[in-house]
């Protein structure tokens, strides 16, 4: 959930968007496109901003601009991982749940324990196995879309993190201004490790900056 202050960058730079492909949108069109985009994170909705720059004949609708944040699982991807599940029943029957599990891969297999699991798909009586199919590809849909959203999420936080231990380290250890140091030598040689933090937080903070950029 984007807070004030990033709903105000997003506004900015849908403006900016707006003026590059020369439309009229208002003030209020805009609002109502940074609450459509507000559940995603800061990152990714700048990222997906910059994409339509080069990739969008039109200036793009709300739901264009989520699709590319949140990309949907291609219904031939999908069909694919549920045919891998209904293949395997045979390559491995009901007692070698372990092997396929590694054979048909992750989101394959998560949606196998969607409908019951690997036993109630061995047990599926042939002629169910049309309807139980598309039931799997429907749950690889949902299992691969989740997947995405998780292993993104992850890796933004784990951005936001390191800038942020760095910080809060700068933060514990800084030298007030008005310190009058006992020893000489101890106040240069923190002095001189309060510079170091400064340039590292600072070199955190160009890199989270230019991974939105990227």
């Amino acid at each position: 959930m984007l807070t004030e202050t990033e709903k105000a960058v997003v506004f900015e730079n849908l403006k900016g968007l707006a003026a590059v492909f020369e439309s009229d949108k208002t003030p209020q069109v805009l609002r109502m496109y940074v609450e459509s985009l507000c559940e995603n994170n800061l990152q990714d909705i700048l990222k997906t901003i910059k994409w339509a720059i080069s990739n969008c004949k039109f200036f793009p609708r709300p739901a264009e601009l989520l699709e590319r944040i949140n990309p949907k699982a291609s219904r031939e991807d999908a069909d694919y991982l549920a045919g891998r599940a209904i293949w395997a029943i045979n390559q491995f029957g009901i007692y070698r749940g372990k092997e396929a599990k590694l054979s048909i891969g992750p989101e394959a297999w998560n949606a196998v324990i969607m409908i019951g699991g690997w036993s109630t798909l061995c047990n599926t009586s042939p002629s169910e196995l049309g309807t139980l199919r598309a039931q799997l590809r429907n749950n690889c849909m949902a299992s691969i879309n989740k997947e995405e959203i998780i292993d993104r999420e992850q890796k933004r936080i784990a951005s936001r993190n390191n800038l942020l231990s760095v910080v809060q380290s700068l933060s514990n250890n800084a030298i007030e201004e008005n310190k009058e140091p006992e020893i000489k030598d101890d106040y240069a040689n923190q002095l001189q490790a309060f510079e170091i933090k400064k340039s590292e937080a600072a070199r955190l903070f160009r890199e989270y900056l230019e991974s939105i950029d990227d």
